[in-house]
């Protein structure tokens, strides 16, 4: 089971704190279990951690993007496809591809 975000104290935690423990959690994730999905967020801040609300309203207007994010098996945290090592990003896209393909093989057209 993964961690939970309830169990993290955020306040306390300096923005630069908080991306290395998205970093570190990331190390964790296996690619042969990990759930995914894609979510509309922030190109330079994913995690919308930035407080600078001028920095925030400047990305959205013009730095968003669809970007993935996964996530261990009955873990709420979800980690930004940026931060997975190489070797693990590249094997979970090979498995969302082939699920992708395995659904579509049913279609008639």
């Amino acid at each position: 089971m993964g961690r939970s975000r309830n169990i993290v104290n955020w306040e306390k935690m300096s923005i630069a704190e908080r991306r290395q423990f998205f970093k570190d959690e990331a190390l964790k994730i296996d690619p042969d279990t990990a759930n995914y999905t894609w979510y509309t967020t922030l190109v330079d801040d994913p995690y919308e951690l930035s407080e600078d609300l001028q920095v925030l309203e400047w990305n959205f207007r013009s730095r968003i993007s669809d970007e993935s994010f996964v996530a261990a098996p009955g873990s709420d945290l979800w980690i930004w496809h940026g931060d997975l090592p190489r070797e693990v990003f590249d094997k979970l896209w090979r498995r969302v591809e082939e699920e992708r393909a395995a659904r579509f093989d049913d279609f008639p057209f």
